[in-house]
Formats: structure tokens, C-alpha cells, sequence
């Protein structure tokens, strides 16, 4: 199920959750907007052969929450050498513009932006050479990217990433590789949000980062882990089960999230996953416009508390941390949590 739309109206009455109902059509139609210019600038670059570069929309574009406000995260990644040197480069020079005539841009950490080379993102697995760069990069592609071309070019770049975590000794089992760097990815969000925070970085960004990391963030997490500790293999065979866990990352992280508590037959699980939503949809609505962000951009960390919007969102996201807790502590889930995020 590709649609936040119909994945919320599985659990939801029509009249619930109209800002991430809205958000999702939106989300939609900017990417059909911009996948038109896309497929037009790859096709018309001299130089780069056809099926082997791909432009993928990340974060809140993939996760169908994007807003007026919203940043317009994309790569560019390429499976082979073009034919001519500057292709890339020109290409990527035509996309910067189509994305900035639509007031949006990529995030500042330089993460997004650029152009990436599929070998890159699939080999550099652990030790020293997987930076946080190259693991944000590989781990944003597979849990939150939707193409923005006519290809199939995503579709094989997930699936070699997820080949790349997978042995014929997990063939039958949760991918414990796997579940390990998508944890690694959480815990170094959360370090360099600390560090930011410590640091010399933009402190007038820090509430509404934080707010992100307690509930944008956190659902990505949790809309990701699930479905993998849980993961029951139809066979033995290992290119049957890396097919069925790339077939799990088509869908935007909130459809997996609803999929996964829906198939556990878990009334209690799928409640907390309507909580989840609730506070998704509110955090959605007090933050997607320009002007509600610059007024949390406006106060002052050490006051924060003192600010109304911002304690309401905040105790949303201790809402939020409970309902997660408690779907990852159920009865059905308890021991593959215990198992595959533990110990």
C-alpha cells in the first residue's frame, strides 16, 4: 500500500487525521510535478544511458508528509560511469533548478543534493570507510526514498542494499544485519543531535529538531524495525526472502507501521498505532507552515518550557514513546524485541 491515505482509512474514520490526509495529497502531486521535469532532464542529458540514473526524494517527499515549509531532500544516484564526464554534473546542475523554482531545497548538512554512485552506497558497509555521510545516505535510500524518474532504478538499488545485508545463514530468520545498522542509524541521529546542541550549530533550529527527532524521526525508527524483527521468511530460499524485505520498503515508513500492527491481529497494537498517527497528525499541523516554524524557531532553548505549543507537542511525544513501548512489548512482539533489540 503506496498511499498514507489508504493505509490511515484501514484503522480511521474519514474525519480523523485531515492535516496528514492533506499533507499526503500534496506530498503526491509535488512528487508527480517534479518526477515530469526529472524523467525530462535525465532523458535529455548527452551522455548518461538510460536506466542508470535515478533521482530519489527523501525524507518528509517519500514519507508523503510534505509541507510549504518542507525541505526538498533528493540524490542523484548513478550505476554507472556516463559516457561523458560533465553529464552527471549538467544533470545535476538542471535539477538544483527545478527544485529551487518550486522554493524548495535540499537539507544543509550536505547529505542531500549530491550525486551518489550505487557501488558506493552498497559496499560501504561498516568499518571505516561507511561515514556517517555514505550510512545516512544508504539508510535514507531504504527506509524513506520514493524515485522521481519512470525507472526501476530504486527498486534494484533497495534491493541490493538489503542483498548486501543478507546471508544464506539469515535466510530463514529476521535480517540481524539489517536490524543492527537501522539501529546504528537511530543512535547517530540521536549523538549528533546532542552534539549540534553542544556545539556551534544553528541554535535557533534546536526545538523544532528536537521535536522532530521525538516524533518524526522515532516513527521512522519504529516504522522500520517492526516490520524487520518480525519478518516470517514464506521459504528458506535467500532470494526469495531479499525480494519479500525489499518489497516491505516500497511502501512510506507510516504504511509499514499500519501493515505490520494490522497482520500481528493485536486490537491493543493497532490502537497504539492510532495514537501513534494522532500525534503524527498533530505535530504535522502545528509545524507545516513557514510561520509556525519560525515561531519555534524563535524560542530560546532554556525557555522552552515556558512556551504553551511547545509543551503540548512535547507531552504528544511522551504519548508517543508509550504507545511505541507498548506495541513493541506486546505479546507477539515481545520476544523478537528482546531477541533482535536487545541482547
Amino acid at each position: 500500500m503506496d498511499d498514507v491515505r489508504d493505509a490511515i482509512a484501514t484503522i480511521f474514520p474519514d474525519d480523523e487525521l485531515p492535516t496528514l490526509r492533506d499533507l499526503c495529497e500534496k506530498s503526491i502531486n509535488t512528487r508527480e510535478t517534479l518526477a515530469e521535469e526529472m524523467q525530462r532532464i535525465i532523458d535529455g542529458v548527452d551522455g548518461i544511458s538510460p536506466g542508470t540514473v535515478d533521482v530519489l526524494a527523501c525524507g518528509s517527499l517519500a514519507r508523503q508528509e510534505h509541507s510549504d515549509a518542507s525541505d526538498v531532500d533528493y540524490l542523484i544516484v548513478s550505476s554507472s560511469l556516463p559516457e561523458r564526464f560533465a553529464a552527471l554534473r549538467d544533470a545535476g546542475h538542471q535539477i538544483h533548478k527545478v527544485v529551487a523554482d518550486l522554493d524548495g531545497k535540499p537539507g544543509a548538512s550536505g547529505i542531500f543534493g549530491q550525486t551518489v554512485g550505487m557501488f558506493d552506497l552498497i559496499e560501504r558497509v561498516g568499518l571505516q570507510d561507511d561515514t556517517n555521510i555514505s550510512h545516512t545516505r544508504r539508510m535514507e535510500i531504504l527506509l524513506e526514498s520514493v524515485s522521481l524518474t519512470s525507472g526501476d532504478s530504486r527498486a534494484k538499488i533497495v534491493r541490493a542494499i538489503i542483498d548486501r545485508y543478507t546471508t544464506s545463514r539469515s535466510a530463514s530468520r529476521p535480517p540481524r544485519f539489517l536490524i543492527n545498522d537501522v539501529l546504528r542509524y537511530w543512535r547517530t541521529i540521536t549523538v549528533d543531535f546532542q552534539a549540534k546542541r553542544d556545539g556551534s550549530h544553528d541554535q535557533q533550529k534546536m526545538i523544532l529538531r528536537y521535536l522532530k527527532l521525538r516524533i518524526t524521526r522515532k516513527i521512522l525508527l519504529a516504522s522500520s524495525l517492526l516490520p524487520l524483527i518480525t519478518f516470517s521468511p514464506s521459504s528458506g530460499d535467500r532470494d526469495d526472502n531479499v525480494n519479500e524485505l525489499a518489497t516491505l520498503f516500497d511502501d512510506p515508513p507510516l504504511c509499514r507501521l499500519i501493515a505490520t500492527t494490522t497482520r500481528l491481529d493485536d486490537a491493543d497494537a493497532v490502537e497504539n498505532t492510532r495514537v501513534v498517527c494522532r500525534v503524527l497528525d498533530a505535530f504535522l499541523a502545528a509545524t507545516c507552515s513557514n510561520e509556525q516554524r519560525q515561531k519555534f524557531d524563535g524560542i530560546d532553548w532554556d525557555d522552552r518550557e515556558q512556551d504553551a505549543d511547545y509543551m503540548e507537542l512535547k507531552e504528544s511525544a511522551e504519548g508517543l514513546d508509550d504507545a511505541l513501548a507498548a506495541i513493541f512489548t506486546s505479546p507477539n512482539v515481545m520476544e523478537a524485541t528482546k531477541s533482535y533489540m536487545l541482547f
